[in-house]
């Protein structure tokens, strides 16, 4: 895996955290809408970049599950592994023994980074 330096444009980061430093958004419901209200912390879902900077922050994660033995393949290409725009990853294996060693492998990474 690269450097975080070597694929984040250093240009990009502050107008990207003043936006979302500085984000309000509000609600529609029954075709009213809310007041706006700030948004604190964590990946705006919908937005556009959502899915990018999810997979920017767990990349060396997918990298990881991906890269081992276990789960599915198709074609010899790793398909053992998922996530778009949420912190929702699907792991895909064809039995209970290889989907307990990607859980395994999931977890000696969480171990090891948080």
């Amino acid at each position: 895996m690269r450097p975080v330096e070597e694929w984040i444009n250093v240009r990009l980061v502050k107008p990207l955290a003043y936006s979302y430093d500085n984000q309000e958004i509000s609600v529609l419901w029954n075709n009213v809408r809310s007041n706006a209200f700030a948004v604190g912390h964590g990946t705006k879902q919908g937005g556009v970049l959502s899915p990018y900077l999810l997979t920017r922050y767990i990349r060396v994660l997918l990298y990881a599950v991906a890269s081992s033995r276990y789960g599915c393949r198709v074609s010899n290409i790793s398909a053992n592994i998922f996530a778009y725009a949420m912190i929702v990853c699907y792991l895909l294996a064809p039995s209970r023994h290889a989907l307990q060693l990607l859980i395994s492998t999931v977890q000696c990474y969480i171990v090891s980074h948080f």
